[in-house]
């Protein structure tokens, strides 16, 4: 099962869900496009 999610921290990680994809990016893996 995926989960497409708009949040950007990691407490589905946290519960232990697999193959999580966060719409709006993430807290643990900062990324700039500047």
């Amino acid at each position: 099962v995926s989960i497409i999610t708009q949040n950007i921290d990691d407490l589905h990680e946290r519960a232990g869900s697999q193959n999580v994809v966060h719409l709006h990016g993430s807290l643990i893996k900062p990324i700039c496009f500047a």
